[in-house]
C-alpha cells in the first residue's frame, strides 16, 4: 500500500465516478486540505547504488546535508510515517506524532503531539534526525538551537512532489532504490487510476474541505488530483 494520505485520494475519486453515470449530481469526498507549500525536490538523484553520506537534500527551507545514516529517526507528521514503512527503515525510527497509526506498527512507537511541540521532549529521545511537516509553535527554530538535525517538508502543491517527498526521505535515510522504486511505482498506480476515471469529464463538482466551509481551490494538492482526472 502507498503512503495513503495522498493516493487514497485519487481511489476514492474513481469510486466516486462510479455513481455519476447518470448525470446526477453528488458532493464529492470530504477530505481535511493543509495549506499548499514549495514543492519538495531532491538534490540526489536516484541511482542504482546505495546513497554514500554525506548527501545533501532539498527541503522547504533549503539544502540540509545529512553526515552519516540516521540511525535514531522521530517523524512528526503521519504521512512521512508512512513513507517510512513503506521504505522498509522503520527499524530506524523511534517516535512519531500523535496521528500515525498507519501501519499498525506505527502504534507502537513512543508518542510525541506534533503540535504542541516541546523540544526538550524530543531532546530526550536523542534523534539523529527530526521529520516535521508543519513549523509549529517555532519547533525548527527549536532544533536547530540544539543541534538536532532536522528536514521540513510540507505537504506537496501538486502530484508530482509527493514523489519527490518519497525520494527526499529516502535518500536522507540511505535508501535511493528504495525510494525511486516507492515513487516510481505510485506514479504508475496513479496513472492506472486517472485512465480509468475519464468517465467523470463533463461533471461539475463542489468539494467541501470541511465544516469550516473551505473548499479545494486548482492551486492545492486536491486541485492538482482533479486535473489528472481531466476536471
Amino acid at each position: 500500500m502507498f503512503p495513503t494520505r495522498y493516493l487514497a485520494t485519487l481511489t476514492c475519486l474513481v469510486a466516486f465516478a462510479a455513481g455519476c453515470g447518470d448525470g446526477s449530481s453528488v458532493a464529492a469526498p470530504s477530505s481535511t486540505l493543509q495549506p499548499p507549500v514549495t514543492t519538495t525536490t531532491t538534490a540526489v538523484g536516484a541511482t542504482t547504488m546505495p546513497a554514500l553520506f554525506p548527501v545533501e537534500v532539498i527541503t522547504d527551507l533549503g539544502p540540509v546535508t545529512i553526515e552519516s545514516r540516521p540511525e535514531r529517526v522521530v517523524s512528526l507528521s503521519a504521512t512521512h510515517t508512512e513513507i517510512i514503512y513503506e521504505l522498509g527503515v522503520d527499524e530506524q525510527l523511534v517516535a512519531t506524532d500523535l496521528l500515525s497509526n498507519y501501519p499498525a506498527a506505527a502504534e507502537d512507537k513512543v508518542k510525541l503531539d506534533a503540535f504542541s511541540f516541546n523540544v526538550e521532549e524530543v531532546a530526550a529521545l536523542g534523534p539523529d534526525l527530526v521529520i516535521v511537516a508543519f513549523d509549529v509553535q517555532g519547533a525548527t527554530d527549536a532544533l536547530a538551537a540544539v543541534s538536532i538535525p532536522f528536514l521540513l517538508l510540507g505537504p506537496p502543491s501538486d502530484v508530482e512532489g509527493m514523489y519527490q517527498q518519497f525520494r527526499v526521505v529516502a535518500d536522507a535515510l540511505g535508501v535511493p532504490v528504495a525510494g525511486a522504486a516507492l515513487a516510481d511505482g505510485a506514479r504508475e498506480r496513479a496513472e492506472m487510476i486517472s485512465d480509468k476515471a475519464l468517465t467523470i469529464a463533463g461533471h461539475s463538482f463542489f468539494h467541501e474541505v470541511d465544516n469550516t466551509y473551505y473548499a479545494a481551490t486548482s492551486t492545492s494538492f486536491i486541485g492538482d488530483v482533479y486535473s489528472s482526472l481531466g476536471l
